[in-house]
């Protein structure tokens, strides 16, 4: 040991960002190699996560897509039926009218819920890849903690004079 002053460390970086820093400049072989493959792990999982959610994402958004598109033409053709009762002076034209517009009320509606719905499943799935990271943060902060702990003990054994 010796007499001089101590000297305070540098800052810490915060974040993951310092825990991997931390992490791969350790001396220990098995912990850099540890670090990389559970960086290249977690990595792989948000990049499987992605794809599949890209994949479901675009699916879904085809469905929706041909629904609205079938949606529309019905209306459309509605819309039509209902001017063309209308011009010809049909005595039911004002009972049409009130069925159209209460029908395009209620697709309107069931399409906004759909919409919704769909919005809602992507919040689900961005809540799931932050909780995916926030997991990963973890476990790596705890390895960082346990290799700490290990340098720790080892510099303590070595000052005690304990065989190597």
């Amino acid at each position: 040991m010796s007499n001089s002053a101590p000297q305070t460390p540098a800052p810490k970086p915060n974040g993951t960002a310092g825990v991997l820093s931390t992490l791969a400049s350790s001396g220990n072989q098995w912990v850099q190699l540890a670090t990389v493959g559970l960086v290249a792990l977690s990595g792989f999982g948000n990049w499987t996560a992605t794809n599949r959610n890209k994949e479901e994402i675009t699916a879904g958004q085809e469905r929706i897509r041909e629904v609205v598109i079938r949606q529309v033409d019905e209306i459309h053709e509605w819309i039509e039926k209902s001017r063309a009762e209308f011009h010809q002076g049909n005595e039911d034209s004002a009972a049409n009218r009130k069925l159209l517009t209460a029908i395009m009320r209620e697709d309107l509606q069931a399409f906004e819920d759909r919409q919704q719905t769909a919005l809602n499943n992507q919040n689900k799935i961005m809540q799931s890849q932050t909780q995916i990271l926030e997991n990963d943060t973890l476990l790596l902060r705890n390895i960082n903690k346990i290799v700490e702990q290990f340098a720790a003990w080892k510099k303590l054994e070595q000052e005690r004079g304990a065989p190597q």
